[in-house]
């Protein structure tokens, strides 16, 4: 039902944005590969990791760590 979608949708952009924000101080925090803490955060793939980093944050993981390091 629309309704229960809706929750799970909600649930998951709630999820992925912890994740998210997560791997931002551990970016900043870490000495650490963006490869490595993309796993740590729980994404299988660097790649879409660093997509979804990029489309939140408007820069690569790496311009972020760099920019607060």
């Amino acid at each position: 039902d629309g309704a229960a979608y809706l929750t799970v949708s909600l649930i998951a952009v709630f999820l992925l944005d912890y994740r998210l924000e997560i791997a931002s101080e551990l970016l900043i925090n870490e000495k650490i590969s963006v490869k490595e803490i993309s796993y740590k955060c729980g994404f299988e793939d660097p790649n879409y990791f660093c997509k979804v980093f990029r489309k939140k944050y408007n820069k690569s993981p790496l311009e972020f760590k760099n920019e607060r390091t």
